[in-house]
């Protein structure tokens, strides 16, 4: 699977272009003529996002001169993946089409050493070392499991049930031996955790069991508690006793208001006084009754002198004329005569009767008002009274030997004292029930721990891994050697040191004695870096087989650009190349773009 061309549309200063690519293509032109956009645009259009450049939507837009940017590649078997970025007032939206289409499809593992080759050679040479053994493909090496894991010393009678259920758990894994023993290097990391936590619990449950030597002379829990129990009975009493202790006082205090507010020291004096009271309001009630009565009368008399007075007027207004005879007549004149007199007398009472009423009323107040006070003061005295009983006789009840609060003190204080024993009783106890079997399971936990870290190690990526691994990277080196010798045209060949020990990995070229790539010069490290590449894209199973260099042969000298063009043109790898140097390949009409 190749890529037959790639389509940009309003990307950097390429408004749309179509460019045809074949087994080889070389992008030629001037610094600034666009070359760096076609590969950015492949490589955009493939990943979904430039290698150099944040992924961020805003950074990747930076790219467009517009407000469309789009970039379709068409492969050789009739497939299709198009990118488009289109930005809406502040929104930018990213589609690829077809939607399904996902990168790793056709690229495989390839993405970060072909188009990330500096980012993937930053990395460190443990990670180095993982990334080409899990990408080279393994030679079928037998590895004797039982005599690998048996290695670590198995102590105990479980051991050997662990080392059974791990060799049955090992042959029911799948794929290849370097699979399984990542496979089974990764199960080991997990189990190191579990019993890492486990060893710290144990560890934590230990540390927190005490022992009390001050409680180990013949100390009896039951008896502690018992006394415990006791000393609780007595301090309930003493509490009791406490507050009938303050409660008296505050009787005595309520007592002595009683007396101040009262006046009298005693409740016999009080009980006189109410009686005294109590004689004065019945005296007083007597007096209301009988002035009440007097009042009446009284009153009855006016009503009575006021129905003669008005029977004497009604008379006397006729001035002597006789009903019957309409008449003035002689005797009725001297009746009338007698009449007025009569009136005049009864005028004179009426008005005695009703200045004696006024005053008897006034009386009559003035003793309703006393009696509202004698009785006022006869209830509040009765009231206290009865509130000053009731206290003394609860004062008949308190014991009067002091202040119960030493007591209570004292007795907290021992049951205190006698629970701090029993908390170091039950420590000590569960430090006996504990000790033991906790250390056990500790010595037990570390042990497991030990053999999953040791079975870890001797199949990690430092040990077994890289044991498993020589001879893939022997021949991967071999594959590199073959374009190494080519671009070099000399017997150079390529070397991986895979070392035990851990960051020992690294990989360069033998010319008589090994440079590790570090040390090549740039444009050494161009070759190298084409050569490995070249090879990793031939060992893929990835479907697209594509490798694209910028700038590589600027570091070149002439007669190393033309045997690189003269390998490359040969190659099976699909390359993409750019750069300024004129190429002189005798076959240039077939793969040089001019941009």
């Amino acid at each position: 699977m190749k890529i037959k061309s790639v389509q940009i549309a309003g990307m950097h200063n390429v408004p749309s272009k179509i460019y045809d690519l074949g087994d080889m293509a070389y992008l030629f032109g001037r610094n600034g003529a666009g070359k760096s956009t076609v590969m950015q645009a492949i490589q955009f259009a493939l990943l979904g996002y430039i290698p150099g450049t944040d992924r961020t939507k805003t950074a990747m837009f930076r790219h467009a001169n517009g407000k469309l940017m789009s970039v379709t590649l068409t492969f050789d078997n009739g497939q299709v993946v198009t990118r488009t970025m289109e930005k809406s007032g502040s929104t930018i939206k990213m589609t690829t089409l077809p939607d399904s289409f996902r990168p790793e499809s056709i690229l495989g593992e390839l993405e970060l050493p072909v188009f990330n080759f500096n980012e993937f050679a930053a990395m460190s040479a443990n990670k180095l070392k993982d990334w080409f053994i899990g990408f080279l493909p393994d030679e079928e090496s037998a590895v004797d499991w039982e005599d690998l894991l048996s290695a670590k010393p198995l102590v105990f009678p479980d051991d050997k049930e662990l080392l059974d259920t791990t060799l049955a758990h090992i042959y029911e894994m799948q794929g290849n031996v370097l699979d399984k023993v990542r496979q089974f290097n990764e199960y080991c990391k997990a189990q190191a955790g579990n019993y890492k936590f486990e060893t710290t619990r144990l560890e934590s449950t230990l540390r927190s069991l005490v022992f009390y030597d001050d409680c180990s002379g013949g100390m009896k829990l039951a008896e502690i508690q018992e006394q415990i129990r006791e000393k609780g009975i007595q301090l309930d009493v003493a509490k009791s006793q406490q507050a009938l202790y303050y409660a008296n006082l505050q009787n005595v205090e309520r007592l002595e208001v009683i007396r101040r507010e009262t006046g009298f020291s005693t409740a016999e004096e009080m009980g006189v006084r109410l009686d005294e009271l109590g004689a004065e309001l019945r005296s007083l009630t007597e007096q209301e009754t009988e002035l009440t009565l007097d009042i009446q009368a009284v009153e009855q008399a006016v009503t009575e002198n006021k129905l003669k007075y008005d029977s004497n007027k009604q008379v006397i207004d006729g001035n002597g004329i006789c009903p019957y005879t309409n008449t003035e007549c002689v005797s009725i004149k001297e009746y009338i005569s007698k009449l007025i007199s009569e009136n005049a007398q009864l005028y004179d009472k009426q008005n005695a009767c009703r200045n004696d009423i006024n005053k008897k009323r006034d009386t009559l107040c003035s003793i309703n008002t006393k009696k509202a006070a004698v009785k006022q003061e006869a209830d509040s005295l009765g009231e206290k009274m009865a509130a000053y009983a009731a206290i003394s006789i609860s004062l008949n009840h308190i014991d009067e030997a002091g202040d119960p609060a030493v007591e209570v003190q004292r007795l907290s204080d021992e049951i205190q004292a006698l629970r701090e024993t029993e908390k170091h009783l039950i420590a000590n106890e569960q430090y006996e029930k504990l000790k033991d079997t906790v250390s056990t399971d500790l010595y037990k936990a570390q042990h497991m721990l030990d053999i999953y870290k040791g079975w870890e190690k001797i199949t990690g990526v430092n040990a077994l891994q890289s044991q498993l691994m020589i001879l893939p990277f022997q021949r991967f080196g071999e594959k590199i050697s073959v374009y190494l010798r080519q671009f070099f045209n000399s017997d150079v060949t390529a070397e991986f040191f895979v070392g035990e020990k851990s960051n020992s990995f690294s990989f360069g070229i033998n010319n008589g004695k090994y440079i590790e790539y570090d040390l090549l010069s740039s444009g050494e490290k161009c070759l190298y870096t084409l050569s490995l590449l070249l090879a990793i894209t031939e060992s893929s199973e990835a479907p697209l087989k594509l490798v694209l260099v910028d700038d590589l042969l600027d570091h070149l000298d002439p007669d190393r650009i033309k045997d690189c063009f003269s390998t490359l043109y040969n190659s099976t790898i699909q390359t993409v190349i750019a750069g300024v140097q004129k190429c002189e390949h005798e076959q240039a009409e077939q793969f040089v773009i001019n941009v």
